[in-house]
């Protein structure tokens, strides 16, 4: 079997991976997360458009999560012999944050689908799928922090993948302050912040992806851990 092939098939679900990530916003609008907020009118005038983008979420999960797992066997590759830990904190948190994001996915889907549930109920299953989002960003954080501090120490991807990891790591973690802010730009109601939480990973996965597509590594693919 060619050794490119499996990083090439995962850098293909990385590209998959941020496709599910933003088609989404291009079929149905974000639900309005302000007081008050006519969220079963909502759920009701968007009713085939929420379902097929939340349906596309649901299939985002575990694409990401396959992906968060062939790096960590990449970077445990890359372990082997300085004997290190670091593909373990990975692995630990991509399944964490692959957990929690299929959580939110639950919540989020579940209002198109029971607008009989009434205003305030919607409102509240919102208002847990927004806050867990935060939650979301912190394990992300954690996640895309371990991956550039392994990329670094090892070189099994090039530099600027583990700075960008940082990077986006910081992004992540700025979006936690949503559960400190009810107002401004990193509020968890802020579109700004959401973008910023919600496509820091998708983002890094597609640089990474678009890499191993053009540069696959060229020595045997690792067995996932």
């Amino acid at each position: 079997m060619n050794a490119n092939l499996p990083y090439r098939a995962a850098a293909w679900l990385g590209v998959l991976n941020f496709l599910l990530n933003v088609v989404p916003f291009f079929i149905a609008p974000l639900p309005p997360f302000g007081p008050g907020a006519d969220l079963v009118g909502f759920d009701l005038r968007y009713h085939d458009a929420l379902i097929v983008a939340n349906y596309l979420g649901v299939i985002q999960v575990p694409v990401g999560l396959i992906v968060l797992v062939f790096i960590a066997a990449h970077t445990r590759y890359a372990e082997d012999r300085a004997r290190g830990a670091w593909w373990l904190l990975i692995l630990a948190a991509a399944v964490a944050t692959a957990a929690v994001s299929a959580i939110i996915t639950a919540l989020f889907s579940v209002g198109p689908l029971l607008p009989g549930l009434g205003r305030l109920a919607l409102a509240v299953l919102t208002a847990l799928g927004l806050y867990s989002l935060d939650v979301s960003f912190a394990l992300q954080a954690l996640l895309l922090a371990a991956i550039g501090a392994a990329t670094l120490r090892l070189r099994h991807l090039p530099p600027w993948l583990g700075w960008t990891a940082w990077l986006a790591a910081l992004l992540s973690a700025l979006a936690t302050f949503g559960l400190l802010m009810s107002s401004g730009p990193l509020a968890a109601t802020s579109p700004l912040g959401l973008s910023v939480g919600g496509f820091s990973l998708p983002v890094w996965i597609l640089l990474l992806s678009l890499y191993w597509l053009v540069r696959p590594p060229s020595r045997p693919a690792p067995s996932a851990p």
